[in-house]
């Protein structure tokens, strides 16, 4: 049946690594079959990538000076983010995927920036690739671990409660490193 994998191609459009966890541990568990939560999380992720890249393009600053503080994004940090990718387009978009909650912003910026379409596509599939097996194994590897400790569910639902909350407040010290990065390397003066 195809609709776990449609729900979960949907969800990856809008959500990230937290997502691909649970994925890989519904993999383990049998939920999924691995290799078709693998595609459909991959192409969710891609598809989610090219929405976020054409709202850049086609609503560019205009998005941001109208929606930005629903996202937390300023104008000065949206130009910023647009500003590296003069010089170091494809790098920025290899480690924002990396980083909790800035992804998106940074495909928005793409677009704006009018990063050639050929280059975010060839980018974003190999980043996409590299990022959904990491995390769908990280997902998968934990569940395994959990299950052969204890096949008690109240303590393999903590242990995934505790795993998403650390990963989540570790998550956000790397955005704020990221953030910082960014600063560093804008051009001055701005």
């Amino acid at each position: 049946m195809l609709i776990p994998y449609i729900i979960l191609f949907f969800t990856m459009m809008v959500l990230g690594e937290e997502a691909m966890l649970v994925a890989g541990s519904l993999s383990h568990l049998g939920v999924f079959k691995p290799w078709m939560a693998f595609v459909f999380a991959l192409l969710g992720v891609y598809a989610g990538d090219a929405l976020w890249f054409s709202i850049g393009w086609h609503l560019g600053n205009g998005f941001v000076k109208k929606f930005g503080k629903f996202f937390f994004v300023t104008e000065e940090r949206f130009q910023k983010i647009q500003d590296l990718f003069n010089n170091n387009g494809k790098w920025v978009l290899f480690f924002s995927k990396f980083v909790f909650g800035f992804s998106h912003l940074v495909m928005a910026a793409a677009g704006a920036s009018r990063m050639k379409i050929k280059k975010f596509v060839v980018c974003q599939l190999y980043t996409s690739f590299l990022w959904t097996m990491i995390f769908m194994s990280l997902g998968y590897t934990y569940s395994s671990f959990i299950n052969s400790i204890t096949k008690n569910v109240k303590i393999i639902g903590l242990s995934f409660l505790v795993f998403f909350i650390i990963f989540i407040l570790s998550e956000r010290q790397i955005k704020k490193l990221a953030e910082k990065i960014i600063s560093f390397f804008s051009p001055k003066g701005e």
